[in-house]
């Protein structure tokens, strides 16, 4: 469940719009995906070695106050909070973005987007209310399912280099650049983020000096390697400038080789990728808050539990502002 708390945070809406962004860079777009990869790993290497040697809930929180005193432990907790309500309504709002496409009036009706992110939001806030295990199992299905049309992908991709068909590689050649590749990694290191969410529940995992540390790791390794050959084939088999214009590459991409049929689904999976990605940022937005109250550094209302063991008033508290800003 770790595990997949990981790379369901990591893995949202972005990686379908990613090869678009990249578009204008070519093939110097694969080596800031190195690049950032390389430094994803090393900060997964450093989160999974402060997991094990201090295995409680806060995760960056608890590493900057031990490291740097109160203050800027009280600090880099309050930013993780708000960056984390912040950007889940960033993450509802694509998320309802690719449900439309799938229930075409949600698009045309006014204040229906705005409605069905909030239902998506109250619905996972009771999921997380239930309990880390029913988190945990909805995070376990969704990310299952949001990697089987990127490893589609990569397995057409594997076939086409095992059969050496060149003919199918519309990649443009683009001179090596170095502010192309940073340009690039920029962007990819964003793709990144979420990287240590294993760390901030630790209080409800079993064994989390062993386990919360693998997860990290293993989810990071696991994502960079899905990331760099998703993306990478997509440049390979995609023009730049049908890329650079694409809304959706990802589903061009499926077109090209299966069908219209095949790449309207897309918007299915993207939904659920958006869903689980979500699922699993309710419950850190929770659980920092919960964290600092029980350490007395926020309102005691906030380390009020629900019958569950769960952070109820920490999870409707963060919630309502998540909705108000949605």
């Amino acid at each position: 469940m770790c595990l997949a708390l990981v790379i369901g945070n990591v893995v949202g809406s972005g990686v379908y719009l990613l090869p678009a962004s990249l578009a204008p860079y070519g093939l110097n777009s694969i080596f800031g995906w190195l690049i950032s990869a390389g430094g994803a790993i090393a900060l997964a290497v450093v989160y999974a070695r402060l997991a094990n040697l201090f295995p409680k809930a806060g995760g960056p929180y608890v590493y900057a106050r031990v490291a740097f005193g109160d203050q800027v432990g009280f600090l880099t907790a309050w930013g993780y909070w708000i960056g984390a309500w912040v950007g889940n309504a960033a993450i509802a709002i694509a998320t309802v973005a690719y449900l439309a496409e799938l229930i075409p009036w949600i698009k045309h009706t006014t204040g229906a987007p705005a409605l069905a992110s909030c239902v998506i939001i109250w619905v996972l806030t009771y999921v997380n209310w239930r309990g880390a295990r029913e988190v945990g199992g909805v995070q376990i299905v969704t990310t299952v399912l949001k990697l089987l049309p990127l490893l589609a992908i990569i397995a057409l991709g594997l076939w086409l280099l095992i059969e050496a068909d060149a003919s199918v590689i519309e990649a443009e050649p683009a001179p090596f650049s170095w502010p192309a590749i940073n340009a690039s990694a920029i962007l990819t290191l964003w793709a990144f983020l979420g990287l240590e969410s294993a760390t901030v529940p630790a209080r409800a995992v079993d064994n989390p000096e062993r386990n919360v540390p693998l997860a990290t790791l293993w989810g990071t390794l696991v994502t960079a390697a899905i990331y760099i050959l998703t993306c990478s084939i997509v440049v390979l088999l995609l023009p730049g400038s049908q890329l650079a214009s694409s809304s959706a590459p990802l589903a061009d991409v499926i077109r090209m080789f299966w069908g219209d049929r095949l790449a309207s689904t897309l918007a299915l999976f993207a939904f659920i990728s958006g869903f689980g990605a979500l699922n699993g940022w309710i419950l850190l937005q929770a659980e920092m808050p919960r964290v600092l109250a029980n350490e007395g550094v926020f309102p005691k209302v906030f380390a009020r539990e629900s019958r569950h063991g769960t952070p109820g008033a920490s999870l409707v508290i963060t919630s309502l502002l998540l909705t108000t800003l949605v």
